[in-house]
């Protein structure tokens, strides 16, 4: 993660060197949420890889809710199987609808801005793509079949492997952690890095 209020640093651009290098080379990268953040130092850069940015000049989202997703290209490979569905989630509006050209793929309507906003479409960049959805707030996104078959299509397309026509299943349901929301930590793994940490005191 890299904000504006960073320093632009030569691991920057490096990550972002590498990143045009494998898109070039024809093969594809998922983008995820808040990801349409990252280097906010780089930002035009990142903009002609991915399409689109974050824009802190913008309204960042509406309310979390529940709020319905509907699928613009349903001939799509990504969108197979994969139906107008509701999900709880954050309907971000923080990016431009206007910009370079990308394909939409699904979209959602904003309460507060009054208008509809992408929920993932694709970007070509070199001989590759970028697909990108600002959807997948916390674990509870992931409770949706829909979604998690977005995800699975979007993976198999971008690496050029054939798409099933069944949803994907949801493997493991989302357990409330902290207030009743919902957060991407598992505690077994929070537990082992937090004795990591406590051994590498302990040596130095």
């Amino acid at each position: 993660w890299n904000s504006k209020d960073d320093s632009p640093s030569l691991d920057d651009d490096l990550a972002l060197s590498n990143i045009e290098k494998f898109l070039d080379s024809g093969k594809g990268i998922v983008v995820y949420h808040l990801a349409i953040g990252v280097f906010e130092t780089h930002k035009d850069r990142v903009e002609k890889i991915i399409g689109r940015v974050y824009d802190r000049s913008l309204p960042g989202h509406d309310p979390f809710r529940e709020f319905e997703v509907k699928i613009v290209k349903r001939d799509h490979p990504i969108m197979k199987s994969v139906p107008d569905f509701k999900i709880l989630d954050e309907l971000y509006t923080c990016f431009a609808l206007e910009g370079r050209p990308i394909e939409v793929l699904a979209e959602a309507m904003s309460i507060n801005v009054k208008k509809s906003f992408p929920m993932a479409y694709l970007h070509k960049y070199g001989k590759g793509h970028v697909f990108t959805t600002v959807l997948g707030h916390d674990l509870q996104a992931l409770k949706s079949q829909e979604f998690v078959t977005i995800l699975r299509n979007a993976v198999l397309w971008l690496g050029h492997k054939q798409v099933p026509a069944a949803p994907a299943k949801v493997v493991s349901s989302a357990r409330p952690i902290i207030d009743e929301r919902y957060y991407p930590v598992v505690q077994e793994e929070l537990d082992a890095r937090i004795r990591q940490i406590e051994q590498g005191l302990k040596q130095g």
